[in-house]
């Protein structure tokens, strides 16, 4: 691993069961390092005796990789008619028992907001700052806008064909001119200090609108002026929820839904917001994710549990499904209506018709993404957890998936290994009883299914490909390095190159080969320091063609392991990292 920690003693060969500390010795970190060291290896091969080289718990085995769907929003067009947006950057329009795919353009980020102003234009947004512009008609198209953020965009609401809005992660609030035209997007300043997570948003005019998210978050956003105004509505004492979703029936009642079954009703008059909180009944307390409202004022929300619940005024009511289709069940993401017909969607390929709770007859949603099930698995004896469901496209830490071909053959696999985890990536390492200083790091496993392009047959559990072997093989490359030759020192004072290494600090040479091109050149960055130099990068910003801003979030702790600043020029250099 890279990192600026003590040495590595262990040895595996040399059976060592116990560090033992001698009176009057100094310890070193090296020391604990090792005992550390022992404790694990001592858990990994018992653990490897027992399972093998390879195994899963019966209950919760994680990792099995199979085709799925996640729908995570939708939106209904007509009594038919409707949008899936889902994960790994899924675009459906669904016409009656048909089911067109919509091409997306940009990387495959998961959409989680769609909406439309009319049965040909509308919104959708998603990871990493997707935006989308969603024209219908015979040949459907999502186009990528510029949205200016990289946070991830929770939901969207059109309200009207000149305006529309998304909210996000980090409180993030954007205005979008134009949405089905020419769109262009402006942001709007959250109220100062906020960086709750935003997941809906419902405008009831185009100068007025309401936003919800974590810890009980509830948002009025005025747009009238110039300026527009974000104002914190307060909720009743004792009571902060994860909002997840909020849908208004008028310009004056509304209702939020989140976590642990809560529900919101929202009263406005003038200038006045109230929010009562209106209890789901006896055991509905499962976390609702969405909402919306059918044309006679009737509301249904949806979430975990295959929850569904009618909520007429104050009165709450359970709706169960019909008994052909309780095997199939599971979490619904989102709901939809156009009148008084719905749609609920989720973690199936199934579709639920709303009021009603039975299955849309004949319509089966296409498995479009790879599901990697969420547990544990034991590899070598190292335990590797995945806590929620993920997608072969989209996978914690692994920001660039590898896109398949359908038309080639892959071997799929199990990639665990271990990394160094600083402040830099997790500040609660710091020790705040020691004003916050950078103690021990940390060391996490990590797991990603990855996969190899085969040809010819289709290899079996264990493939005897050359490829596969040559990945797996131990490196066969030394790094060979020296001083550079000198005779004899220049001056009395200064000693040979001969005489061995000269500087007054410890140096750990770590040289990582990236890539060889056919002819032989080689790209490679070295360091001094094991790979321990790092700064924290809050922002890239290209400004021109051949200029680039990076913003640090913090430099280095002394000046030989600062950047240096080339006298007459913009840019940064550090010649040992």
């Amino acid at each position: 691993m890279k990192g600026d920690f003590s040495r590595h003693t262990f040895d595996g060969t040399a059976d060592y069961s116990d560090v033992l500390f001698q009176q009057g010795r100094v310890v070193a970190d090296a020391d604990l390092n090792e005992q550390s060291a022992i404790v694990r290896h001592r858990a990994e091969r018992t653990v490897e005796d027992l399972i093998g080289h390879c195994g899963a718990p019966i209950e919760d085995g994680g990792f099995a990789v199979e085709p799925g769907i996640a729908a995570l929003a939708t939106h209904a067009l007509t009594a038919t008619d409707f949008l899936v947006a889902g994960e790994d950057g899924v675009l459906l329009k669904v016409a009656g028992t048909s089911v067109t795919p919509i091409a997306v353009s940009g990387p495959a980020r998961h959409l989680r907001g769609v909406h439309c102003i009319d049965q040909s234009n509308g919104l959708a947004v998603g990871d990493g700052g997707t935006l989308l512009k969603v024209t219908l008609g015979a040949s459907p198209t999502a186009t990528a806008i510029t949205s200016g953020v990289t946070v991830h965009l929770r939901a969207v609401h059109l309200a009207s064909a000149s305006k529309a809005f998304a909210v996000g992660d980090d409180a993030t609030i954007l205005a979008i001119s134009n949405p089905t035209t020419s769109p262009t997007v402006a942001p709007i300043p959250a109220p100062a200090g906020m960086t709750a997570t935003l997941r809906g948003v419902h405008f009831v005019s185009e100068t007025k609108g309401y936003a919800v998210g974590d810890r009980g978050t509830l948002l009025e956003i005025d747009t009238t002026s110039i300026e527009p105004a974000v104002r914190v509505i307060p909720m009743p004492p004792g009571l902060a929820p994860n909002f997840n979703a909020v849908r208004f029936s008028s310009t004056s009642a509304g209702l939020a839904v989140g976590d642990g079954g809560a529900i919101i009703a929202i009263a406005v008059s003038g200038s006045t917001v109230t929010p009562v909180s209106i209890d789901p009944g006896q055991g509905n307390k499962a976390d609702l994710l969405a909402i919306a409202y059918e044309s006679g004022g009737k509301a249904y929300a949806v979430g975990t549990q295959a929850m569904v619940l009618e909520i007429d005024g104050i009165t709450v009511r359970r709706i169960s499904p019909s008994q052909s289709i309780t095997s199939f069940l599971a979490n619904l993401n989102t709901v939809s209506f156009a009148g008084t017909n719905g749609v609920a969607v989720g973690r199936s390929n199934k579709v639920i018709a709303l009021p009603g709770f039975t299955q849309v007859a004949g319509l089966v949603l296409p498995a479009t993404s790879l599901v990697i099930k969420p547990g544990r698995i034991y590899v070598d004896g190292v335990s590797a957890e995945i806590a929620s469901p993920a997608t072969l496209l989209n996978q914690p830490d692994l920001p660039v998936a590898r896109q398949l071909d359908p038309n080639k053959k892959y071997l799929v696999y199990l990639d665990v290994w271990d990394r160094l985890i600083t402040h830099l990536q997790d500040p609660r390492l710091r020790d705040v009883a020691l004003g916050g200083a950078d103690t021990a790091a940390r060391a996490q496993t990590l797991a990603q299914v990855k996969v190899m392009e085969v040809t010819g047959s289709v290899p079996n559990c264990k493939p005897n490909l050359q490829a596969w072997k040559e990945m797996v093989a131990s490196a066969s490359s030394r790094l060979r390095a020296r001083v550079q030759p000198q005779a004899a020192g220049t001056t009395a004072c200064e000693v040979a190159a001969t005489a061995g290494y000269r500087r007054l600090e410890n140096q750990f040479y770590r040289v990582e080969i990236h890539s060889k091109d056919s002819g032989g050149q080689t790209a490679f960055k070295w360091s001094r320091e094991n790979g321990s130099v790092v700064f924290p990068v809050l922002e890239i910003k290209v400004d021109t063609t051949t200029r680039v801003t990076v913003r640090l979030g913090s430099r280095g702790r002394d000046g030989n392991l600062d950047l240096e600043i080339t006298t007459g020029s913009s840019c940064c250099t550090r010649t040992c990292c």
